[in-house]
């Protein structure tokens, strides 16, 4: 028997906004697609409803359709065939064959289309998405009060599978408390013994029972070595039955799993009928264990969290993100030195989290909730389903910290429900490795497993929607460098209680990492790391030099850094210039001249103004505008790697360098020059490593930067600039350009080849860049 077929279904779909497709059964009144080709666009999934604009506070929100035609393979014959769709915004109604199959409320999660019944020759499918306000499920707030959006469509891809009738389930189709498909826990775990527990599904949709069901598991390490094995006792399953097989494996002086060491064993799972394999599938797992005292201990020693938040949104697209976007996003937060990320406010792409496991980033993952809860039956049992399918997604994904069973910051007297979120976590991945993170409200409920953990800092307090941490970053250099004095400040004074074996403390997520759209006030969010279009701000260096120097990795911007936190642009002088380094001492040079080799900022922690002496960092409602006294040597003595503050530097237009020492040795240099007149155009593609992929939804960010004769950015220069492009692929949305840059997304159409871009401006000399575009997994 042939084993499973699981590939992307994301090419040759249909797509209409046209009301006029609508249709009605004249018996029972259903609304019914009545497909007409002239209505409806080709499309390749991920897909967004509407293009939008990279600024954007109201998005489309509406109801939009989906159309794609099957054609049967004979090889089908006998087998279970389904469509499972990664997320649809938010709630979609299913139609097979002109029959309505299914409604699934929620815009996050994924869900299955059972259409073995109706796949003899041919099937329609179609899929109608409705993304307006609801309060029938989560998040359940209006876009017009919400601090992000319902963006619209099919935007996370979809899969066909195909499989044996005897196979190991889907976990969310399953449905089964702490069970279907595969669940791996661990029963012990040190570095001499690993205990897996390996729990595995198997239904039989056949027409007879099914004998001798077995299962057999392996774990292979990174070099393709057997680690451990095992088959479980053969059973008979009945027709239209299920069984749970365990098989338990002892792995001997396991490599563990750790940020700074994310090891990755694959678990390879057979199931076998009458000796034959009939199905097989493959999970990566990393082996760790959690403990939570006042530190979090990660495989018996402690680990500080040092994180941000992520919303998933990209400008033009929304949430429409192929796996290697979110690959490259989750590569941008590990090489800005965190270790964690806080996935806000809702579930994120598989592909995201898979990144994470790859490069040592732990997760904390919610359920959708933001400011608000209703008490109508649906809104509380889908929200329940949110936990529980959440769960059973992502459960064996190694990058798993913490879970977060919470309508964020919502307040009001719900204890009834944050209990029984609390005991649906608990019962869904029982055993002691589940720590469930909730919101502590006076009114509210307080019994989550994860205290002292700061989740959200660095932006409200200092201002609320005018913080002066929302800046752009090309609002300049004072600008910036206040965000970052911010970030700075708050940081050092949660850090000290680290310092403090008394108090508990786990450590701290920023918000934000990327610059986000949001409905509810007029201006985007711009208090993250990064703009939109992901280009850093100086806070990004900030956190940057805040990782291990002695920790290089390939193919990572890793180890010692040295970052000079200036435009290098006429000031007053003499005056400041903020140096960023992981290493034990810098020394600066103005036009190769050493103005002074010094250690790191060692001055006293000081409240953040004189306005008041509250911490800021925790006091919420205690907003403070006056931008505090930024960069005066001191509030860094809690920090892993203090900036360098160099007073008094005259100012001269001319190169300003750094180098940064290790035990004596020069270990890194970073230089900064004066812009001068604009005079050409430079080309880069951000893929953070990564390939581009001719899917016909892989998008990355293009750039193009004016530069000087010398190559420096000219911060001040937003000229017109044209991009052409030749070869397979195109650009989307428009080109937004700011602080020397222009900013745009190329995005791949379905064949390979070479991309040719050229930029142009007038005045400037042009730049020209190709790139190849590589073919992707199979697809259909």
């Amino acid at each position: 028997m042939s084993k499973r077929i699981d590939l992307p279904f994301n090419t040759g779909w249909k797509f209409s906004r046209a009301e006029s497709i609508i249709g009605s059964d004249p018996n029972s009144g259903r609304v019914i697609p009545c497909f007409n080709d002239s209505a409806w666009d080709t499309v390749t999934l991920p897909h967004t409803a509407r293009m939008e604009e990279h600024d954007v506070q109201h998005p489309w929100q509406g109801v939009c359709w989906y159309h794609r035609e099957i054609l049967a393979d004979p090889s089908w014959t006998g087998k279970s065939v389904s469509v499972v769709f990664g997320a649809a915004m938010q709630i979609a109604d299913i139609w097979v064959n002109g029959t309505h199959k299914s409604t699934h409320l929620g815009g996050y999660l994924p869900f299955a289309v059972d259409i073995t019944s109706e796949i003899q020759i041919g099937v329609v499918i179609d899929v109608r998405l409705d993304n307006r306000d609801t309060n029938i499920c989560p998040p359940g707030k209006p876009t017009s009060d919400l601090d992000f959006f319902y963006s619209g469509g099919l935007y996370r891809g979809a899969r066909l599978v195909v499989t044996n009738p005897v196979h190991i389930s889907d976990p969310i189709t399953a449905d089964i408390e702490a069970g279907g498909g595969i669940f791996v826990s661990y029963d012990h775990v040190s570095t001499e013994l690993a205990s897996v527990r390996v729990k595995t599904h198997i239904v039989n949709k056949g027409l007879d029972p099914a004998r001798r069901c077995a299962v057999r598991s392996r774990i292979v390490d990174h070099k393709g070595a057997v680690a451990a094995v095992s088959s479980s006792e053969p059973v008979m399953i009945a027709q239209g039955g299920s069984h749970h097989l365990i098989n338990l494996l002892d792995v001997q002086r396991p490599c563990l799993w750790h940020p700074d060491q994310p090891y990755l064993y694959t678990l390879e799972t057979v199931v076998e009928q009458d000796g034959v394999i009939v199905d097989s599938l493959s999970t990566r797992i990393g082996i760790k264990k959690i403990e939570l005292k006042n530190r979090l201990l990660l495989n018996g020693k402690e680990l500080r969290l040092r994180g941000t938040n992520r919303h998933q949104e990209y400008p033009y697209i929304g949430y429409a993100l192929s796996p290697n976007a979110q690959r490259r996003d989750a590569i941008k937060i590990k090489e800005a030195g965190l270790n964690f990320v806080r996935l806000s406010h809702y579930p994120q792409d598989p592909a995201f989290l898979a990144a994470c496991d790859e490069i040592g980033l732990l997760v904390q993952a919610p359920i959708p909730g933001w400011q608000i809860f209703h008490s109508n039956n649906s809104f509380v049992e889908t929200s329940f389903r949110n936990i529980r399918e959440l769960i059973r997604r992502d459960r064996n994904h190694a990058c798993l910290l913490f879970w977060e069973p919470n309508f964020n910051e919502t307040d009001g007297d719900h204890t009834d429900w944050c209990r029984a979120a609390y005991e649906i976590t608990h019962t869904e991945h029982p055993g002691d490795q589940c720590f469930a993170f909730g919101d502590d409200y006076p009114s509210g409920w307080s019994g989550w497993d994860v205290k002292g953990l700061v989740r959200e800092y660095g932006d409200w307090v200092f201002g609320g929607n005018e913080s002066t941490s929302r800046r752009r970053r090309y609002d300049g250099e004072e600008a910036m460098l206040q965000q970052a004095w911010n970030f700075q400040w708050t940081l050092n004074h949660l850090s000290r209680s680290f310092d403090d074996d008394n108090v508990c403390y786990l450590g701290a997520a920023n918000w934000l990492m990327f610059d986000h759209n949001r409905g509810y006030y007029p201006k985007p969010n711009w208090c993250g790391m990064t703009d939109i279009f992901r280009l850093p701000k100086f806070v990004y260096y900030f956190y940057q030099s805040q990782r291990d120097p002695s920790i290089v990795r390939p193919h990572f911007d890793s180890g010692p850094m040295v970052y000079i936190a200036s435009l290098w642009t006429q000031r007053k002088s003499p005056d400041k210039v903020v140096v960023y380094s992981n290493c034990d001492e810098v020394e600066l040079f103005l036009n190769g001249r050493s103005i002074s080799r010094q250690a790191p900022d060692s001055g006293p922690d000081t409240p953040y103004s004189n306005r008041s002496a509250s911490t800021l960092a925790t006091v919420g409602h205690d907003v403070d505008t006056s931008g505090g006294n930024p960069f005066d040597g001191g509030n860094a003595a809690h920090l892993e790697h203090p900036p360098f503050t160099f007073m008094d530097v005259s100012y001269q237009s001319g190169e300003l360098k750094a180098i940064g020492y290790r035990d004596g040795d020069k270990a890194t240099e970073f230089s900064v020059r004066t812009p001068e007149a604009p005079a050409e155009l430079r080309i880069a593609m951000d893929l953070s490593g990564t390939d581009l992929h001719s899917d016909g939804a892989d998008a990355a960010f293009l750039h193009a930067f004016v530069v000087d004769a010398n190559g420096t950015v000219v911060p001040d220069a937003s000229p017109n600039i044209e991009f052409t492009v030749h070869g397979p692929a195109h650009l989307i949305g428009g080109v937004h350009t700011n602080g020397g840059v222009a900013s745009t997304l190329l995005q791949t159409e379905t064949h390979p080849g070479e991309v040719t871009i050229t930029a142009t401006s007038p005045g400037l000399i042009s730049a020209r860049h190709a790139i190849c575009i590589e073919a992707p997994e199979s697809t259909l």
